[in-house]
């Protein structure tokens, strides 16, 4: 009888000690799977970016730089060119036989200094009181005396170049000062006896060109008809 009931006691121990061995289970199991879900991250649900597809069969824009040796010349026609870039066209300041030509390398015989010296300009012979011309289009830049080449008048022209004009008579034009325009063969003064450097030659205008800085021979701009027509050396010695 003792046996009996030592057994059904022994059983009950043993039922309670299942039972609480899976309650204890049933908890940790619970607890872990709490800890698991706070411990993954959450699901962010972001829209797919949506890409276009490559076509690869399609030939990228040709980008090459153009290579200027490749493109063709145009030849600029100089009337193209902007007015003050262009070289005027010439007269002779008067009419009469060139005395005098210019040389800055070979020096030429000097009647006033009686010695032989370079000569820069060409001297162009007339009558004392005969008009000498503006031999373009241009804008007066000095008026003055020159101790040696006298009365001296300078005109500034498009195409960077400069007339100057030497031996003239004092008395200057009305009109005829720095700063004015003035229009080719225009009067801007007269042949004189101011240039004590000349004054033993005749009576004569002494005409000097720069272009571009540099002193150029004025009767390669004149008009070829009128340079054969005047051209004189009797007086280069």
């Amino acid at each position: 009888m003792d046996y009996k009931a030592n057994q059904k006691k022994a059983n009950r121990i043993l039922y309670m000690t299942v039972v609480i061995i899976l309650c204890v289970m049933a908890i940790i199991v619970g607890i872990t799977s709490t800890m698991q879900r706070r411990q993954k991250p959450p699901v962010i649900d972001t829209d797919p970016v949506t890409t276009q597809p490559t076509d690869k069969t399609t030939k990228p824009a040709d980008t090459k730089p153009v290579d200027s040796e490749t493109q063709p010349v145009i030849n600029q026609d100089p009337e193209d060119e902007p007015a003050e870039n262009q070289l005027p066209s010439l007269i002779m300041p008067v009419k009469g036989p060139i005395s005098k030509m210019h040389d800055e390398n070979t020096p030429v015989y000097s009647i006033t200094m009686e010695d032989w010296r370079v000569h820069i300009g060409v001297d162009i012979a007339s009558t004392l009181g005969q008009a000498v011309l503006a031999t373009a289009d241009g804008v007066i830049a000095q008026v003055y005396e020159d101790p040696l080449m006298g009365t001296c008048i300078v005109i500034n022209h498009s195409g960077d170049a400069v007339s100057i004009y030497k031996n003239l008579d004092p008395v200057i034009p009305e009109g005829i000062a720095e700063g004015v325009s003035v229009k080719s063969g225009q009067t801007i003064g007269s042949i004189g006896e101011s240039a004590h450097l000349e004054i033993a030659e005749e009576p004569h205008v002494h005409y000097e060109l720069k272009i571009g800085g540099k002193w150029v021979d004025p009767l390669d701009y004149f008009p070829a008809s009128d340079v054969a027509a005047n051209l004189d050396t009797a007086y280069e010695g």
